[in-house]
């Protein structure tokens, strides 16, 4: 038993576990059900069918996700890598949202699908963002150097944010919500500038309330608990971004707090972000039992897998080498920052938010396959990278 515990914690991370028996369950009884006459499992396509998912992660689990995520953010290491790490979440998040939506525009208009440009930038938006708790889980595991750890933990932090206000603003026009360039200029401002604003003064009064107590863990994860819910829901009526705040309001309880109160925190929300990861694993696992499958279903998600893996190499590229950046990344440094970039539940979860259409399954199984691919693939093959490279001792 020592042995094999050794052997889990030596080569496995968390997320790897949970996506892994997420998806191997929903492929063991997508083949029962295939092999059954019996019609029960009817019951269960009927339940799984019910479920409202965009009110479920829109008010249940989003707030959630990005608050445990940004509550590990160390300003101060990442502060030293400022510049780098803000051309990856900004530069590099736009840049992947333009070349995925527009790749897939153009491969979807050649399998005959008509489908609009800014849908398929909705689907580079979502798409692009990388998964904080996935990247800090890695990074844990591997005991990547110190610079390597601040680059991508900081990138994987702030694209979440970027991400999710371009998300929202495609997401009102496609709606036909907005629809003139001045529109989408206020909505972006509103929305982005808003949204953090908002977050900082949920952090301070959290700060606030929780130095005038006991400084008792259980009054700091109640003022948590607190900020995900009530004031998500308050960003939200002020039509504010609900998503940025919490990743704003994270980061300011996360540096301004003793590292003996935070890392009582860290504990209980890494808990529940695995807990959440593993509801939506499953959840999509289980949507994707409805589809009957044929070769075409599979194709085109391949084919946009290798666009999405294409446009993390790109826009890395651009990130990076477009302005002169210091202190400079190194070529392997690159070539680690691309791979390490792994995607998540966050991923997963915005694809449930897109409007229905014909082409909406496609967009949802991609977005399944490259989280598969990203946390299994590039999850178990960093590591034997990073010794290809010699980075492993760099620091050294």
């Amino acid at each position: 038993m020592q042995v094999l515990d050794k052997f889990i914690k030596g080569y496995f991370q968390v997320n790897i576990a949970i996506l892994a028996c997420a998806f191997l369950f929903s492929v063991l009884y997508k083949i029962l059900i295939s092999n059954f006459s019996d019609q029960s499992h009817l019951y269960f396509y009927e339940f799984i069918k019910n479920i409202d998912f965009q009110m479920l992660l829109i008010k249940y689990l989003l707030s959630y996700m990005l608050f445990a995520g940004s509550l590990l953010c160390d300003l101060k290491a990442i502060r030293q890598q400022k510049w780098s790490i803000f051309s990856l979440a900004f530069l590099g998040t736009v840049s992947s949202t333009a070349i995925v939506g527009i790749i897939t525009y153009l491969i979807l208009h050649a399998f005959g699908i008509n489908t609009a440009i800014t849908y398929c930038l909705l689907f580079g938006a979502f798409i692009s963002p990388t998964d904080p708790i996935a990247v800090l889980d890695m990074l844990k595991f591997l005991n990547a150097p110190k610079k390597l750890r601040e680059i991508i933990a900081g990138e994987s932090l702030f694209n979440d944010g970027v991400a999710i206000v371009i998300f929202i603003t495609l997401l009102n026009i496609v709606n036909k919500e907005i629809s003139t360039v001045t529109s989408v200029t206020i909505l972006f401002i509103q929305s982005s500038f808003g949204g953090l604003f908002f977050g900082f003064i949920l952090g301070w009064i959290a700060i606030q309330l929780m130095n005038l107590g006991h400084k008792e863990n259980e009054i700091d994860i109640l003022l948590t608990l607190w900020i995900t819910t009530t004031g998500y829901w308050l960003a939200n009526h002020l039509q504010v971004s609900g998503p940025l705040a919490m990743v704003v309001s994270g980061i300011y309880i996360g540096n301004y707090i003793t590292q003996t109160r935070k890392k009582a925190l860290c504990t209980f929300w890494s808990t529940i972000d695995h807990v959440l990861n593993a509801i939506l694993f499953f959840l999509i696992g289980f949507e994707f039992i409805l589809y009957d499958f044929n070769s075409m279903n599979y194709l085109i998600p391949i084919i946009l897998l290798i666009v999405c893996l294409f446009s993390r190499f790109i826009s890395v590229l651009i990130s990076l080498n477009l302005f002169k950046i210091k202190p400079r990344i190194l070529k392997n440094e690159q070539i680690i920052i691309m791979f390490g970039g792994l995607k998540g539940g966050l991923t997963i979860a915005l694809s449930f938010l897109i409007p229905a259409s014909p082409e909406d399954f496609i967009f949802k199984i991609t977005a399944y396959f490259l989280v598969v691919f990203s946390i299994i693939v590039q999850g178990l093959t960093i590591k034997p990278l990073m010794h290809a490279l010699d980075y492993t001792h760099s620091e050294k």
